[in-house]
C-alpha cells in the first residue's frame, strides 16, 4: 500500500509547497513527540514495523490476500466562521469522488507517472463514503455543520469542544474542514501511532477541499486531501528527516525503495529527470 501511494504523495508535496503553502503533518508529529517522551517511543515502534522491508508477516500478509475493496465510512465536519466558509455539499461530494479516483488508479492524470516509476502504480482497492450512520446508528448524512467564532483556531480547536469532537476513529475517517488561522496551511493528518486518539483524522483549509465551491486554485484538485490521506495510512514525505541520513531507525528518507531517496520537496513541477533535490544523482 505505503510503496504505492508515495507517487501522489511526491508530487502533492512539490506542488503545495511552490506556493508557500505546506502540510503541516510534520510539525503537529513533532509537537506530539515533545510533549510526551512515551509518545515519541511508540511513534518510533510503529513506523518501524509499516517501514521494515523484511517485516515478513507485513509482506506476506499483502502478497496473500485475495482481491478485496475496502470501503471506509467518512464524517466531513465542517466548521466555519461565515457562510462562505459553509462548503456545500455538492463541494465535499467532489472531494470524495477525487479520493475514490486516486486510490482506485482511476484519476485521468493517472498516465503523467513517469516510466521509470509506474510499476510501482495501483490500485489501492480502497473506496471512501459518507457514513450513512451515527455512532448511536441515527440516519446521517456524513457531513456536521457548526458555526465557530472568529478568534476560533481552527488547527489547534477543531477536535474540541469549540469545535466538533470525533466520531469514533476507530469506526470512522474524521476529516475537518475549516479556514486555518496560520494562512500557511494547507491540510496535516496524524499517523498510525495516533490511531484512536482524540484528534485522529484530517484537517484541510476549505479553500483546498474538493474542485468546487471555495476551492482556490492552484490547490483547487482535491489533492491536499490524497496527499493526507497518505499521511493517515503510514506514509511519512518522501524526504523523511531532510538530512539524507539514517535515523535512529535506520531509515533513510521515507524508507520505501520506490523512489530515490530525496532530501525536500520538488518545487514547480519541474521536467522528469530532475536531481536537484535528490540525496544522490540517479538516471
Amino acid at each position: 500500500m505505503m510503496k504505492k501511494l508515495l507517487l501522489t504523495m511526491f508530487l502533492v508535496c512539490g506542488i503545495s509547497t511552490f506556493a508557500q503553502r505546506t502540510c503541516h503533518t510534520d510539525a503537529k508529529l513533532a509537537a506530539l513527540k515533545a510533549n510526551d517522551p512515551a509518545f515519541a517511543t511508540y511513534h518510533r515502534e510503529i513506523m518501524e514495523f509499516i517501514q521494515n522491508p523484511a517485516n515478513q508477516q507485513l509482506r506476506t500478509h499483502a502478497a496473500n490476500q485475495p482481491a478485496v475493496v475496502v470501503t471506509i465510512p467518512v464524517v466531513v465536519h465542517v466548521l466555519y466562521k461565515n457562510p462562505t466558509q459553509n462548503i456545500s455539499d455538492a463541494q465535499i461530494d467532489s472531494q470524495i469522488a477525487i479520493l475514490n479516483q486516486d486510490f482506485r488508479a482511476m484519476n485521468t492524470d493517472y498516465g503523467n507517472v513517469p516510466a521509470a516509476f509506474s510499476s510501482f502504480g495501483a490500485d489501492m482497492e480502497i473506496l471512501f463514503c459518507k457514513a450513512t450512520q451515527t455512532p448511536t446508528g441515527v440516519a446521517t448524512t456524513g457531513i456536521t455543520r457548526k458555526q465557530v467564532p472568529f478568534n476560533f483556531v481552527f488547527e489547534d480547536q477543531y477536535f474540541q469542544t469549540a469545535g466538533q469532537p470525533a466520531w469514533n476513529p476507530t469506526k470512522y475517517l474524521n476529516m475537518w474542514v475549516g479556514r486555518f488561522t496560520n494562512q500557511q496551511l494547507l491540510g496535516f493528518a496524524y499517523l498510525p501511532s495516533s490511531a484512536g486518539a482524540a484528534f485522529d483524522g484530517l484537517c484541510i483549509g476549505d479553500q483546498y477541499f474538493g474542485n468546487t465551491g471555495t476551492a482556490t486554485a492552484p490547490f483547487n484538485l482535491g489533492r491536499t486531501g490524497t496527499h493526507e490521506i497518505g499521511h493517515y495510512f503510514g506514509l511519512n514525505h518522501p524526504w523523511g528527516n531532510g538530512t539524507c541520513q539514517a535515523n535512529s531507525s535506520n531509515i533513510i528518507a521515507d524508507g520505501i525503495a520506490d523512489t530515490p531517496n530525496t532530501s525536500g520537496p520538488y518545487y514547480g513541477c519541474p521536467s522528469f529527470p530532475n536531481n536537484g533535490s535528490a540525496c544522490s544523482s540517479t538516471t
